[in-house]
């Protein structure tokens, strides 16, 4: 069975996850959602934690929406970079996606995570 918890972050507080790992991993959790770039350095979360548990998330949605592609493109990278060592980690947004982010930005973002490569999903998305 798999067990996640997402840290609903949808105020402006930052959340971090630094103290609450290790409870969450105590309760049974398998994974946490909600890795917030802002106050969450996913790297070292990843080192310290990412043998217990996976992680999702940490881009920023303010980031997909004010950033060009070409800088959605390298915070992906930085990202995924960080978040895939050792596995246990699913690349995405920190919370929902909402509906003002520009459609080409989160398919920047997409495109990276997924297959490494924006052009790659572009093609494959006009394939289908």
């Amino acid at each position: 069975m798999l067990h996640c918890i997402q840290h609903d972050n949808q105020s402006n507080s930052c959340n971090s996850w630094d103290e609450a790992v290790p409870f969450v991993i105590k309760l049974g959790f398998s994974a946490l959602h909600g890795i917030e770039k802002a106050c969450n350095n996913l790297g070292k979360i990843k080192e310290k934690f990412g043998k217990e548990i996976s992680l999702l998330g940490n881009m920023d949605i303010v980031d997909l929406t004010k950033k060009s592609p070409a800088q959605i493109e390298k915070e992906t990278k930085d990202m995924v970079n960080s978040g895939m060592t050792n596995g246990g980690y699913v690349a995405g947004c920190n919370i929902l996606v909402a509906k003002y982010i520009p459609a080409e930005n989160y398919l920047e973002c997409i495109g990276i995570s997924f297959f490494g490569e924006p052009e790659r999903f572009a093609l494959r998305r006009t394939k289908m």
